[in-house]
């Protein structure tokens, strides 16, 4: 019999398909997780069961299939591997059959081999999360359940129920007529424990926090400080917001469990939000004695980072990277580390090392920055280009790095055709748009400016730093002013709080002569940043309204920090103000 596959299969789903913590019980049987992976492991020999010798033509043919497999061939394959596991009892032969048979979809095949291995290992939990797959493949829950059931009642995992609750839809069953089986099925002393940790679960997963923090304090109440319950309560606590509370569980329960690595390491992770000392103090305790956990090691880094004690750090990253292939995450924060120190040899070293992931366009700025001392524009942007050639992943975020170095040296031309290239690999794309802009940001070219900001805007029409951005370049390039105000007054309604944007209707109150309303807005915004644009429009604000003495004392507080400021020093000589006089 052939069955159309229309469930995913492989033991590992106790790991993946679950989402729960594995927290390594300690008894004198191996945890069904660990377990499982013998389905694969063909070096795992069956206890107190005679192994029958293969025949020298079997041995061939056996030879011959490892020849089909290895060219895809698994159909010839498995009859030949089939016929040799009954005929030996050999568990080598009994997996492999098993899992070409699954490969295959043949689920008398894999039901066969299944019932073979549990009559050779009837206390071994890996037999019979090959049945569970067996019976959810046949859409035979109860079955599927009882085997559950009997790894829960050997070693205390939850995850195979777990599992079987999740292929629900599978099986035509809702989550809570499977639990409603488990219930009625299960001869365990801790029922109550057993059943509400698998409401609480059920509950997570389709979104009611609420009834799962009930269920899960049920299920701690009946089983108090068991640990796995205790981590999910308190996952449950943190996505309602309650840290304070999954603290006081975690803390409550490692009281309970000290040796918990796990537990105490969930503990440290949510203290380092409030406490960080303490977490410190947590992180420390597991690492001395657990020095190999490469997570813990870096988290207790990672908070040393964040109190700025590099020298506590250092040496746990550079443990941590002394592998030929190293994280990223830890390479990048040895590179900060040797460039704050100065060691710019070694920056470059460490932040090159950073290959890949969220720190990866990061280390690049870094990089570009410190290769600026000594290259120059044109062979930064070669080694760019190579860049985005052997990443293409990252090809975006490489043309904005390369476009946004060449609008900071002024070279808008190039900064233009590099967008336009790069717009060609990535249409529409924002913030390729918006750089583009700024590469037009000019009165000869504000018509092409705006076509690319309102281009954005056609995306995302509350966007406010683009609606700022095209109503001041309107206001000091056109003279649409009223329109220019339109669209600032809008980017201020969106986002009331930001300076530039608080500048900019402030500055556009002015041209339309309303000059106290401006004088508020723009004391705001230089309240917020003392940019030296800002500094400018306040300063000739104030002048005009004839407080001179203020306008004088914004003017050289700006000069003093921004003496090469072109908008600022053009404010200054237009109003004839003397900054270097003190009357």
């Amino acid at each position: 019999m052939r069955l159309r596959n229309t469930i995913l299969f492989g033991l590992a789903f106790l790991v993946i398909a679950t989402g729960c913590v594995n927290l390594g019980k300690k008894t004198n049987k191996q945890n069904v997780v660990q377990e499982s992976n013998s389905l694969n492991n063909t070096n795992n020999e069956p206890k107190n069961e005679k192994i029958l010798p293969i025949k020298s033509d079997a041995l061939s043919g056996l030879i011959i299939a490892d020849l089909n497999i290895k060219r895809g061939n698994v159909l010839d394959a498995l009859p030949v591997y089939v016929s040799q596991a009954r005929a030996t009892k050999d568990k080598t032969l009994i997996l492999k059959s098993y899992n070409l048979a699954k490969f295959r979809s043949d689920i008398e095949i894999m039901t066969e081999m299944a019932d073979l291995w549990l009559a050779m290992e009837p206390d071994n939990p890996s037999p019979h999360l090959a049945k569970i797959e067996n019976y959810l493949f046949l859409k035979e829950p109860l079955s599927a359940i009882n085997h559950g059931l009997w790894i829960y009642n050997f070693n205390g995992d939850i995850n195979p129920l777990i599992y079987i609750i999740s292929q629900s839809q599978n099986i035509g069953l809702k989550p809570t007529e499977l639990i409603s089986i488990i219930f009625t099925e299960s001869q365990s002393s801790e029922i109550d424990h057993l059943i509400n940790t698998l409401l609480g679960i059920v509950s997570s997963r389709e979104g009611d926090l609420e009834k799962a923090e009930v269920a899960l304090k049920k299920a701690l109440n009946a089983k108090p400080y068991e640990v796995e319950t205790t981590i999910r309560l308190a996952q449950v606590l943190i996505k309602k917001g309650k840290l304070e509370e999954a603290i006081s569980v975690l803390s409550k329960s490692v009281l309970q469990n000290p040796n918990n690595f796990n537990l105490r390491q969930q503990y440290a992770e949510y203290l380092s939000v409030k406490n960080i000392e303490q977490a410190i103090s947590e992180l420390e305790l597991i690492n001395n004695r657990n020095p190999f956990n490469r997570k813990i090691a870096y988290m207790l880094a990672s908070l040393y980072l964040s109190k700025d004690e590099t020298e506590l750090a250092k040496p746990i990253l550079e443990n941590l990277g002394s592998k030929q292939n190293g994280p990223n995450d830890v390479n990048f924060h040895l590179g900060n580390i040797a460039k704050k120190d100065g060691e710019i040899a070694k920056a470059i070293y460490y932040y090159s090392k950073v290959i890949s992931g969220s720190k990866y366009i990061i280390a690049q700025e870094r990089l570009v920055d410190l290769y600026t001392q000594n290259s120059t524009l044109a062979e930064i942007q070669n080694y760019l280009s190579i860049k985005r050639e052997r990443n293409p992943k990252y090809a975006k975020n490489l043309f904005q790095l390369e476009s946004s170095l060449l609008l900071i040296n002024d070279e808008k031309d190039k900064a233009f055709k590099l967008l336009t290239n790069a717009l060609s690999a990535f249409p529409n794309d924002a913030n390729l748009l918006y750089l583009r802009s700024m590469s037009l940001d000019s009165p000869e070219t504000f018509d092409e400016m705006e076509t690319d900001l309102r281009s954005i805007l056609t995306l995302d029409g509350n966007n406010s730093v683009i609606l700022n951005a095209l109503g001041y370049s309107m206001l000091i390039y056109t003279e649409r002013t009223q329109e220019a105000y339109d669209l600032i007054k809008k980017a201020h309604d969106l986002n009331p709080k930001d300076p530039a944007i608080i500048d900019s209707l402030g500055w556009v109150l002015f041209k339309l002569g309303k000059l106290e309303e401006a004088l508020n807005y723009l004391n705001d915004a230089y309240a917020l940043n003392k940019d030296a644009e800002i500094a400018a429009h306040l300063g000739e604000v104030l002048w005009v309204l004839n407080k001179r003495e203020q306008a004088l004392l914004v003017f050289r507080d700006s000069y003093e920090n921004y003496p090469e400021h072109k908008t600022l020093l053009r404010t200054i000589e237009k109003l004839g103000a003397e900054i270097n006089s003190s009357s």
